[in-house]
C-alpha cells in the first residue's frame, strides 16, 4: 500500500515558491518546520532541498537556478526537469501555500506514525525484546511527532497579535481584573493579573517556607473556581477545573494530607493525634495528585 501522500500539494508548493520573489514563502516554510522529509516524492524532495540552499546562499530561486544548483550537486537534469519547474509554476498560487504546507504536514505526520508503527510490529514480534521498554520507545517516538508539529516558531505578526490581545484585555477588566487563572490570593494576583497559559512560573524559597502549601493552595483553589475567602472566580474561572499536581518529593496520601489540613484549619507539623472529620472538608473531584 502506497503511504500517504498529496503530490498535486508538493507542486503547488513548491510552484509558489518559484513564483515567489520575495521568499516570503519558502520563509514561511522555514517557520512551519518543511523538511525535505514532509515530501514525499523524491523528485520533489529533491527540489525542495536546492531551493532551501539557495535560499540560505541568498540566491534567486527559479527553474534555472534549481536545476543549476542540482547539477552543481552532481545530479543530472534535463528538459524534463526544466518543463517539470515551469508546470509546477503554471499551477501555483502564492497565496494557498499556507494551506498546502498544512496539507503536507499532515500527511507526513501520518507517514510518520504508520512507520513508527511498523516498527513496534516488528519489535513485539522478537522475543528479545522488553515489551516495556518497545511501549516505551513508541510512546517517545509518537511524542516526537506530536512535538514537532507544536514545537512550530510562530510568525512576528502572530506573537504581536497576542501581547496586544492580552493587554486589551486588561484595560477592559480594569484594576481589579485578572487577564488569567487566578491564584486565589487577592494581593498576588493584584500583581500577576493570574496565571497565564504557556508560561512557568517558579515558586522560589527557603526550605520549609511553604512552597508546597502554596502550590497546593493555588491548585485547590483552582479546582473549586473559589478564592481563599470562598468568593467565586469571576468569568470562564469561576467553575471546578481538572488540575493535576506532580511531586517528585511527596507521596500523593502526604500532599493530601497537607490539603485536608488546609481545609480543616489544622496545623499539619502537629496534626499527630488529632481527629480530621469530613465536616467542612470538600475536594474536588477534578483534582488529582501524583
Amino acid at each position: 500500500m502506497t503511504p500517504p501522500n498529496n503530490l498535486k500539494a508538493e507542486e503547488c508548493l513548491l510552484g509558489a515558491i518559484l513564483c515567489d520573489d520575495a521568499g516570503r514563502v519558502i520563509d514561511l516554510c522555514a517557520v512551519r518546520g518543511i523538511v525535505p522529509e514532509t515530501f514525499f516524492n523524491p523528485t520533489c524532495r529533491k527540489f525542495y532541498e536546492a531551493m532551501t540552499r539557495l535560499h540560505g546562499r541568498g540566491n534567486p530561486i527559479d527553474a534555472l537556478t534549481v536545476i543549476e544548483e542540482l547539477k552543481n550537486g552532481g545530479t543530472k537534469w534535463g528538459v524534463d526537469a526544466h518543463n517539470y519547474l515551469e508546470m509546477m509554476i503554471d499551477g501555483a498560487t502564492v497565496s494557498h501555500a499556507e494551506y498546502h504546507m498544512g496539507i503536507l504536514q499532515r500527511v507526513h505526520h501520518r507517514r510518520r506514525i504508520i512507520e513508527i508503527a511498523d516498527g513496534l510490529k516488528q519489535k513485539s514480534a522478537d522475543e528479545v525484546n522488553d515489551p516495556g521498554i518497545t511501549a516505551s520507545d513508541g510512546g517517545n517516538a509518537l511524542f516526537d511527532v506530536e512535538g514537532g508539529r507544536s514545537g512550530q516558531i510562530a510568525p512576528w505578526r502572530d506573537v504581536v497579535a497576542e501581547g496586544v490581545g492580552y493587554i486589551d484585555r486588561l484595560c477592559t477588566l480594569g484594576a481589579g481584573g485578572t487577564a488569567g487563572q487566578p491564584s486565589g490570593f487577592h494581593n498576588l494576583d493584584a500583581v500577576l493579573r493570574g496565571l497565564r497559559r504557556k508560561e512557568m512560573i517558579v515558586l522560589a524559597a527557603r526550605p520549609s517556607q511553604g512552597k508546597t502549601s502554596l502550590a497546593l493552595n493555588i491548585a485547590e483553589y483552582a479546582a473549586l473556581g473559589r478564592d481563599m475567602a470562598g468568593g467565586v472566580f469571576a468569568g470562564e474561572y469561576g467553575k471546578p477545573t481538572p488540575v493535576a499536581v506532580f511531586s517528585l518529593e511527596m507521596a500523593a496520601s502526604a500532599l493530601a494530607v497537607r490539603m485536608l489540613c488546609g481545609r480543616s484549619c489544622v496545623n499539619a507539623h502537629n496534626c499527630s493525634g488529632v481527629a480530621l472529620t469530613r465536616r467542612g472538608i470538600m475536594l474536588s473531584s477534578g483534582l488529582s495528585l501524583k
